[in-house]
């Protein structure tokens, strides 16, 4: 419960920085993110395909998604942009996690799989409390991600170059 509340507040703030319309649109996404809602989530970004890019990353749709096991989510979300290195990397406001360290403390294998063939994940990025996701699923219990974790990485097994996701040009 104390997590929810203080990501409600850094989301709050997160909105408070958009306008109205941009503000509502931000919400209803991260909403469909929390939920793991898919149609939703596409039709948020068919309406704003910049909105992964935009705003604060200190609790992303990413980090939602990943927080509570939603594969295809997170698999949308990759293939629409959060597969760039400052949202699939970045840390949260509190507790300095990034995706990979929530689907890790989760035990969510289908993430951790999804965010691993990435190829600017950061796997050894270390929270506040000094883990990497390696570590946070080793202390949750979870050998299987631990060993996922572990293993190298083969170029053969991570997504194309660039990421999930094509390069867009920026809107004018």
């Amino acid at each position: 419960r104390m997590r929810s509340a203080v990501h409600t507040v850094v989301a709050t703030q997160r909105f408070e920085s958009l306008g109205k319309a941009a503000a509502s649109q931000a919400r209803r996404f991260d909403d469909a993110a929390d939920r793991g809602d898919v149609p939703a989530l596409l039709e948020e970004l068919a309406a704003e395909p910049e909105i992964i890019a935009r705003g604060n990353h200190s609790y992303s749709a990413l980090h939602r998604a990943a927080e509570r096991g939603h594969t295809d989510a997170v698999y949308t979300l990759l293939l629409h942009g959060a597969d760039a290195p400052e949202v699939l990397n970045a840390c949260t406001s509190v507790g300095g996690n990034t995706p990979l360290h929530l689907a890790a403390q989760r035990g969510s294998v289908g993430v951790v799989l999804k965010l691993l063939k990435a190829r600017a994940l950061a796997v050894d990025v270390r929270n506040d409390r000094g883990m990497t996701a390696a570590q946070v699923a080793e202390y949750a219990g979870y050998a299987e991600i631990v060993s996922l974790l572990q293993a190298p990485r083969a170029p053969a097994e991570l997504s194309p170059v660039g990421g999930y996701s094509t390069p867009r040009t920026p809107r004018s």
